[in-house]
């Protein structure tokens, strides 16, 4: 067991950064009120409005990178694509992220795989109806239980596949391991992470770093209130924007192939605890 941690070690210490064709992106950060944008006394107009004035720093065909709900159907018409945004619908109630070209068209979207309880579904709703009415009432508000994603796929986008998945979903690695074993090339993170401050923002970035590691593919990051910008295939962050409203230029590499992580996911480190298990009982 202490002869695989060590020959693990000397491979995290000796990995040198993947090669691959470089993809460059514009990756926004916006500084929104999250309660007002779920209440809607922040219009998806005006948040639209602040937003394509920040893709405005865009190179040609540079896609962009919008954060997770940054659009509604509504404004879905108003994108300056080509890129990749969060996108959320009412009716069905949904989370999620889309691929538009650069005619407005939606090439592929992936639902958020894992909503957050409480928040995005809540646990026996309709049992416990009475209490969750006295919440509506005092938030203003109905609740309801969003979609989740019943399988997952890379988003393509003018021959790139981006491993795409919404905010919370970053925190289980199940998630960006699938999407890269389908074939993602980049892995990309729309999030709001407007709803905590400090270490919840800083942990949300860490564990985005731990994926970008696990899997070998550069992390992009678009947030509303969060960390945004790039981490490369070591976890390293390469152009980060974590204050203010703005845009960052960001150029990541397209990689191929597979992590031992990616193809075994936590099996090695199970056996690994199931023998230090049974050398204890011995």
């Amino acid at each position: 067991v202490t002869l695989a941690w060590l020959a693990a070690l000397a491979y995290g210490i000796t990995r040198v950064p993947g090669s691959g064709p470089v993809q460059p992106l514009l990756v926004l950060r916006t500084n929104f009120d999250s309660f007002g944008r779920a209440t809607r006394q922040l219009t998806p107009e005006e948040q639209l409005a602040v937003q394509r004035q920040l893709s405005a720093a865009r190179a040609p065909a540079e896609p962009v990178v919008w954060s997770e709900t940054a659009l509604t159907p509504q404004t879905l018409p108003a994108f300056p694509g080509p890129g990749l945004s969060g996108l959320r619908t009412f009716q069905p109630d949904q989370n999620a992220v889309v691929s538009i070209d650069a005619a407005g068209r939606v090439v592929d979207r992936n639902l958020k795989a894992r909503l957050v309880p409480f928040g995005e579904y809540f646990p026996l709703y309709q049992a416990l109806r009475p209490v969750y009415r006295v919440i509506e009432h005092a938030i203003g508000f109905e609740l309801g239980s969003l979609t989740p994603a019943r399988q997952l796929r890379p988003l393509t986008l003018n021959g790139v596949t981006y491993g795409a998945y919404v905010c919370y979903d970053s925190v289980f690695p199940w998630v960006a391991r699938q999407l890269v074993r389908r074939g993602a090339q980049v892995l990309v993170n729309p999030s709001n992470d407007g709803w905590y401050e400090g270490w919840g923002v800083q942990q949300h970035f860490m564990m985005g770093r731990v994926r970008a590691i696990e899997t070998r593919r550069w992390l992009v990051r678009s947030v509303n209130s969060g960390v945004a910008g790039a981490v490369d295939d070591l976890g390293q962050p390469v152009r980060l924007l974590s204050q203010g409203a703005g845009a960052v230029h960001v150029e990541v590499r397209r990689l191929h192939g597979q992590t031992l992580y990616t193809r075994l996911g936590d099996l090695p480190a199970l056996l690994l605890s199931v023998l230090l298990l049974l050398y204890a009982a011995r």
